[in-house]
């Protein structure tokens, strides 16, 4: 009997957006164990010297999970350090930016606040490039809750101390996109790709922008880029819209036929012209037909023949953008677009 593999699959949605820098992270188990070994009590501890040493201890293990990818068991210590009250300015924002590899950003507001007012108690020795992180981490969550203002705010405060953030300038061409202001959104997006080319998430929203902007044969020169660096089935997905919107149903169809039965093929190219026909009617615009798919599920049933198993999908819209550490790998959450918005 198959397996059901659950992947989270959201049609136009704007996967560069969720994890710039990749949420590679381990099994709990080894991360749980270390994280209890740092901080269970001693029965017979002579305790001063040891309560004074443990931070310290613990710190030192979380940077070292941090490096290792281990952002769980990371969090895990970081978390129970800041409880002590054991994490200074910097370290708090530390902790709030690790907190960003693995969960949503909206989740890691109060961190990055609370990181933000112990910093600016801290009159010196905060670096720009500091800053600066604090600055993204901020806009990010701002951005996730929907408050363009400080988002925005945010994001450009990032880009004043750091010109080529990579993770800031992806953040705010995605914002300025569901703006509506698809021109300045490309051009920061352009510059966000120049700065990590090998990022298929970011190749994909600069695509997505041109699909909003209605430049089609743009938005598939860029796809079929981003398809050549990643096996997203997000990016074909969305590969197949562009191509039917260009009155290419055939070879939409022959993108679809890769991915999935043809039963559930044809489903999504009847969805497809719906699109179109909104459209072309004047009943809706092509942003808006980008913002309308929320909360969906969809299984994506592989070819009978396909080793692989089905996929399941949430369908949302998502303005996410996490940090940046360089071209990255993505954890196995796949982002793709259906008749109802998905736009990371």
């Amino acid at each position: 009997m198959m397996n059901m593999r659950r992947e989270a699959v959201a049609f136009l949605l704007l996967i560069g957006c969720f994890a710039l820098s990749g949420c590679a992270t381990s099994g709990k188990g080894g991360q749980a164990s270390l994280s209890e070994r740092t901080f269970a009590p001693k029965a017979q501890a002579s305790a001063k010297g040891d309560q004074e040493i443990a931070p310290a201890k613990g710190l030192r293990l979380a940077r070292l999970l941090r490096e290792q990818g281990r952002f769980e068991g990371a969090l895990s210590i970081y978390s129970r350090l800041d409880e002590r009250g054991k994490l200074s300015p910097l370290e708090k924002l530390e902790y709030a930016s690790v907190a960003s590899l693995v969960q949503p950003p909206r989740e890691t507001l109060n961190l990055f606040v609370n990181a933000q007012s112990a910093i600016e108690a801290k009159s010196r020795g905060v670096s720009d490039a500091d800053r600066a992180v604090l600055h993204t981490g901020l806009g990010r969550a701002y951005m996730s809750l929907g408050q363009a203002g400080p988002a925005e705010q945010n994001l450009r405060k990032a880009l004043a101390l750091s010109p080529k953030d990579v993770a800031a300038m992806n953040a705010l061409g995605v914002l300025l996109d569901a703006g509506g202001e698809h021109k300045e959104a490309q051009v920061m997006l352009e510059k966000a790709s120049e700065g990590a080319p090998a990022d298929a998430r970011i190749i994909n929203n600069l695509a997505l922008s041109y699909v909003a902007s209605g430049d089609m044969e743009k938005a598939e020169m860029l796809f079929n880029r981003a398809k050549s660096l990643s096996d997203s089935t997000s990016i074909k997905l969305n590969l197949a819209f562009t191509m039917y919107m260009r009155k290419q149903k055939e070879r939409a169809r022959d993108e679809l036929l890769a991915l999935m039965r043809p039963s559930q093929a044809e489903g999504f190219m009847t969805s497809f012209g719906q699109m179109q026909q909104r459209i072309n009617k004047g009943a809706t615009s092509m942003p808006m037909e980008m913002m309308l798919a929320a909360n969906k599920l969809v299984e994506i049933q592989p070819p009978t023949d396909a080793p692989s198993e089905p996929i399941i999908g949430e369908i949302r819209e998502s303005r996410e953008v996490s940090s940046y550490d360089g071209p990255a790998t993505q954890t196995p959450v796949r982002r793709v677009a259906l008749d109802e918005n998905d736009l990371p």
